[in-house]
């Protein structure tokens, strides 16, 4: 049976086909990459019997997550003991002292170095869907329940990665509004919550670091083509503005197809190599922000058929009538809008993997199975 929604990823993987068309250059890693967008809705809208297991995938999926926690401490753990002298140190550099090296990505518990399975933020992403399905189902008794909930917290703050603890406050939010009954003491309970959150956020040493001047300074832009550049130290040191404006540049320059998603990495990073003043050759980023990556990659067709999908996930969380579902399905609408304003998901397997296949399993639930 056709469903619609499903159908909608399948539309984004052709769009992202047909735009190699009119790109600088013929990727086939675009096709390979993105065919998840097509071969899980198939494999969902073949087989109905999947909508059985809803349950049974989250539960395996936030148990895994709590295994993969579990691997990167224990790594952590297994790296910082020097057996040879039976001394313990988790910092990379032991020319700094314990603070510097979690502030500056040099620790084995935090950060890169911790997170070792995946790239920061979707590891991130992965442990706060993973505390959604503990907060709001009933796997173990209420004892392990609470260890699993606090672990995972403790790992998703190790990652240290600012969108990742964004969308974890945001989640612990919809939480304790949803458990107080009195709604207006749940609305104030929230709203304070998330006042005090910003406090707890910056405590977090990669918060320091980031420079918050959102304007990139053309004055500093000496050298106006790439081949120009002496490739000294660089004079801009925002990445994330940098790239949100280089792409910026070229939506507008081809906003309704896009610039085409082969080669688009190759072009906005020579728009991101003159404002930044540094260039190496044969470099290529992504916008690290998923509606402008598909803005740049499909143009405007592109992103209302993510934009749709969105419309579609909010639709379900308002016909949905168990809380459990309701309030999981919220905290993962919640996790995917979240990041993809920080990151281009679209461009890791990791990224793509979640989206396409909690998208799927969340569309295909029926509310005449058991209830999570």
């Amino acid at each position: 049976t056709l469903n619609k929604p499903l159908l909608l990823l399948a539309g984004i993987y052709l769009m992202y086909c047909i735009s190699l068309v009119y790109s600088s250059e013929f990727q086939f890693r675009v096709i390979e990459k993105r065919i998840l967008f097509l071969i899980l809705p198939a494999i969902f809208m073949l087989n109905r019997d999947l909508a059985r297991y809803a349950k049974k995938a989250l539960t395996f999926f936030a148990v895994g997550c709590l295994i993969a926690l579990c691997m990167a401490e224990l790594r952590a753990l297994f790296t910082s003991f020097h057996f040879s002298d039976f001394t313990f140190d988790s910092r990379l550099d032991t020319s700094l002292s314990l603070y510097e090296s979690i502030n500056k990505n040099k620790n084995r518990f935090f950060s890169y170095a911790f997170s070792s399975l995946h790239q920061t933020v979707y590891f991130a992403m992965y442990l706060c869907l993973g505390l959604a399905v503990f907060l709001y189902t009933k796997i173990w008794n209420n004892k392990l329940q609470g260890i699993a909930i606090c672990f995972l917290i403790v790992g998703i703050i190790q990652t240290l990665n600012k969108a990742g603890l964004i969308v974890f406050f945001l989640i612990l939010a919809i939480k304790i509004y949803t458990s107080i009954k009195n709604k207006r003491t749940a609305l104030v309970t929230m709203l304070l919550f998330l006042l005090l959150a910003p406090l707890v956020f910056l405590l977090n040493p990669r918060v320091k670091n980031f420079n918050l001047n959102f304007k990139v300074d053309k004055s500093e832009q000496v050298y106006q083509n790439v081949e120009d550049i002496p490739n000294d130290n660089p004079t801009q040191t925002n990445t994330r503005i940098i790239l949100w404006s280089s792409a910026w540049e070229l939506i507008q320059e081809h906003p309704i197809l896009g610039i085409g998603a082969g080669g688009s990495k190759e072009r906005l990073y020579e728009k991101f190599a003159v404002k930044r003043q540094r260039y190496e050759a044969g470099k290529g980023e992504h916008a690290h922000n998923q509606y402008l990556q598909m803005l740049l990659d499909t143009g405007i067709l592109g992103l209302l058929l993510l934009l749709a999908a969105f419309v579609y996930l909010f639709k379900r969380y308002f016909t949905i009538k168990d809380t459990s579902y309701k309030y999981l399905l919220l905290s993962f609408i919640v996790i995917v809008g979240a990041n993809s304003m920080f990151e281009s998901i679209f461009e890791r397997y990791s990224g793509i993997a979640f989206y396409s296949f909690f998208y799927c399993l969340f569309m295909i639930y029926r509310e005449d199975n058991d209830a999570l």
